[in-house]
């Protein structure tokens, strides 16, 4: 049901009017409608549900499990990648023949997809709306680059460059990272 300007449910002033403006394709009309406080209600809307997701990301207990060494572990994600590679039907880099950067890159998603709740926490909440569920990825992803840093700080760098990837501006980034890791990483 598409809710135009012009319909008349855009221009009743009762609660049961803003439900309905709320729901499915209606939002978009009401975004346009020329009353205020109908396109302040839905706006209102969409950012108590941002922060709701942002607070189940927050709420979500990121733990790393290994008992593995950095070499150990740099094995494993090296072989991950290879079986990954090769299902793809592509030819793997040798481990020796890749540059450092691209093997703490390949443990830091290793670590992140197989030993944290990263992958298991996206598949059991599904959101409908694909800016909630973008949000919610970004959180957790924060969330676990912060604990595989902690766990591990050789990955510190790499775990720092992806954060920075999935901020939004420096600003955002800024805000994000506490101080006493400022100092400690400069």
């Amino acid at each position: 049901m598409r809710i135009t300007q012009h319909s008349p449910f855009a221009t009743l002033d009762e609660p049961e009017t803003l439900q309905k403006i709320r729901k499915g394709r209606g939002r978009l009309a009401a975004y346009t409608s020329s009353k205020p406080a109908v396109r302040r209600e839905v706006r209102l809307t969409g950012q108590t549900e941002m922060r709701k997701v942002l607070r189940a990301a927050r709420a979500l207990k990121v733990t790393l499990q290994c008992d593995e060494t950095l070499e150990e572990l740099r094995t494993l994600a090296y072989e991950s990648y290879r079986s990954i590679t090769i299902a793809d039907g592509r030819t793997p880099m040798d481990l020796t023949r890749m540059h450092p950067t691209t093997v703490d890159r390949l443990t830091v998603n290793y670590l992140r997809h197989v030993r944290t709740v990263y992958d298991s926490s996206l598949l059991r909440n599904r959101f409908t709306p694909s800016d909630l569920r973008s949000w919610y990825n970004k959180e957790l992803k924060a969330r676990c680059l912060e604990e595989i840093a902690d766990s591990y700080p050789e990955l510190a760098g790499e775990c720092e460059r992806q954060r920075m990837k999935i901020t939004q501006t420096l600003e955002e980034a800024a805000v994000g990272r506490p101080l006493n890791r400022i100092d400690a990483a400069a």
